[in-house]
């Protein structure tokens, strides 16, 4: 089922020319030999999945770049910031209480995905997206003040 999927996703990728779709194709290409790929090896997919992605950043930094910016609402400030991070807390308590109970998960699910989605697992994730988004903001608030791309002319 996941070859046809993959192959499909190839195909795509050969037809279509537009540089956001392909990356988007390129992701879920990636995305599903990584997960085919699991079962067979452990460490040296993961060495190739990050060596895919970091190929995908440089792809997506070099599109961004041909983008000239559009204005952002600039009405994010630190008590908003704040407040998002406070959240994350709370939610972190939440996940710690809720790792006690034996009910948050069925007992159908493989023992490697309970692993993966353990409550006390999530808080990592959640942190470096917020960390990322943080960084995406700080980013173009700095762009923005120069009133330019991220290529210069």
């Amino acid at each position: 089922m996941m070859t046809i999927f993959l192959n499909i996703f190839i195909i795509f990728f050969m037809i279509f020319s537009n540089p956001m779709f392909q990356l988007i194709n390129m992701i879920f290409i990636i995305l599903i030999l990584s997960f085919m790929m699991y079962f067979y090896m452990t460490w040296p997919i993961l060495m190739f999945l990050f060596a895919m992605i970091s190929g995908l950043l440089v792809l997506f930094t070099y599109i961004i770049s041909l983008i000239d910016n559009k204005n952002l609402n600039k009405n994010i400030n630190n008590k908003l910031i704040i407040l998002f991070i406070i959240l994350i807390f709370i939610f972190n308590s939440f996940l710690m209480k809720m790792s006690n109970s034996q009910q948050l998960l069925p007992s159908y699910f493989n023992n490697w995905l309970m692993e993966i989605f353990k409550p006390m697992n999530l808080f990592a994730p959640l942190f470096y997206i917020c960390y990322i988004l943080i960084c995406l903001l700080i980013v173009m608030e700095i762009i923005s003040n120069s009133k330019s791309t991220l290529r210069s002319s």
